[in-house]
């Protein structure tokens, strides 16, 4: 409300999900050196998101990875694939249908804030596991 009348807002949290929803602007630091300044938005929309396919799955279908990860249910199950390109997406659409599966929902998997966070700020190579952001006592 305040950040609304043209009044700066200092905000300054570990919780992710926060500064997501409420902050136009943010600054991410690791190790005290600065790794981003910049609007939310503009940080969001560098990441690549991943495609996201649910489809109704026919008994004993896998998806074209080969895997089989259906939830099941009454039918065959309802499955979920996860793909990083466009061509990915179209093969397992294409996969899935010629196996019979229905197609429920097709969609862009969005990344978090913490997501990016955590690989801006998190290095597996230096940084040992305790040292990381995702283990850290909330």
């Amino acid at each position: 409300e305040v950040a609304g009348q043209g009044t700066a807002v200092f905000f300054s949290s570990h919780h992710l999900s926060d500064a997501e929803s409420l902050c136009e602007r943010l600054v991410i630091l690791k190790k005290g050196q600065l790794v981003f300044e910049g609007r939310t938005d503009t940080l969001m929309s560098r990441v690549d998101s991943d495609w996201r396919v649910s489809y109704t799955k026919k008994n004993g279908t896998k998806d074209a990875g080969g895997k089989n990860d259906a939830t099941e249910n009454d039918g065959g199950g309802i499955g979920e694939v996860t793909v990083k390109t466009i061509e990915e997406l179209q093969q397992q659409i294409d996969f899935l249908r010629s196996n019979g599966n229905q197609i429920r929902e097709v969609g862009v998997k969005k990344v978090s804030l913490e997501e990016i966070f955590i690989k801006m700020a998190f290095d597996p190579k230096t940084d040992s596991p305790a040292e990381s952001p995702s283990t850290v006592n909330r």
